[in-house]
């Protein structure tokens, strides 16, 4: 926490604005990790105990990042991924107070990324250690975080638990982050608004001008029409392929996308033009005032 117009810092409880930096108990790993070129893993990971004695021992360290084979090579021998856990294994030998990811991912291949992601949050939980991850990627922050906190022009605007921002991001900038569905709507009862003339069903509304967030992956496409509050008859105008879902883009008197897996893509036989049904529950509308 920091207040800029009384240099104060506070990081468990403690003024550390004015303690040298090596003191201040802050662990910080980069984009470009800061190994020592000329140094051994060996000497890298160690080098941290210089400052700092941590509350895991160096050779408990090595175990935990499985690096006991590398310990004689440089950096420049090792992956990507390697590195990373090497500038891991060096930041815990301090024993910080808080580690600062910052874009720790951007230079890791496609394959050895979830594998790091998954020990890094492994790492955290085991050992009780805070810390503040900078990502522009929304599937890591998922992936890693308790809470995330969306920044917009150098302001944090809100934190909410990881949980909470899938399913009911706070605003509009947050739905963007997570591809909802953003409509704009107009209230005609307690519970349904109309969007392009297509009336909707939602929970009970507070407002007369609303944006309808909606999920991509919970619209169901169906043939035929369906049993469910909000079942609307829609037009295939596009769709793409992401290696993973499809996303398919449909005319519904307003623009709707829906996200598809293979299996349901290919079995309702998707093509351009294809008429299908969209079909979503009420609760599944986030409502949001339209300011």
């Amino acid at each position: 926490m920091w207040f800029r117009a009384y240099h104060i810092s506070i990081l468990k409880n403690t003024n550390i604005a004015y303690k040298k930096p090596q003191e201040r108990k802050i662990g910080y790993i980069g984009s470009n990790l800061g190994l020592f070129p000329h140094l051994s893993i060996l000497e890298n990971v160690s080098y941290g105990l210089k400052f700092n004695k941590g509350r895991l021992k160096l050779e408990e360290i090595i175990d935990i990042f499985n690096l006991k084979d590398f310990l004689k090579r440089k950096p420049h021998q090792l992956s990507s991924g390697q590195k990373q856990r090497v500038a891991l294994a060096r930041t815990l030998c301090t024993d910080p107070g808080i580690i600062l990811f910052d874009e720790p991912t951007s230079d890791i291949s496609y394959l050895e990324k979830p594998l790091l992601l998954k020990e890094i949050k492994a790492i955290l939980k085991k050992f009780n250690y805070a810390s503040l991850f900078v990502t522009h990627d929304i599937t890591e922050a998922i992936y890693v975080a308790d809470y995330i906190g969306i920044m917009s022009d150098g302001y944090l605007k809100y934190i909410q638990s990881s949980s909470e921002f899938l399913i009911s991001p706070y605003d509009m900038y947050g739905a963007e982050f997570l591809d909802f569905n953003i409509l704009k709507a107009k209230r005609t009862s307690i519970d349904k608004v109309s969007i392009q003339d297509q009336i909707i069903t939602t929970d009970n509304l507070e407002f007369d001008k609303v944006l309808c967030l909606i999920r991509p992956d919970v619209i169901i496409l169906t043939r035929q029409k369906t049993n469910l509050e909000n079942c609307l008859p829609c037009e295939v105008m596009d769709y793409s392929f992401n290696g993973h879902v499809y996303s398919v883009y449909l005319n519904c008197g307003f623009k709707l996308k829906a996200s598809l897996t293979k299996y349901y893509f290919d079995e309702l036989n998707i093509k351009i033009g294809t008429n299908v049904y969209a079909s979503f529950s009420r609760t599944s509308v986030r409502i949001l005032p339209d300011q």
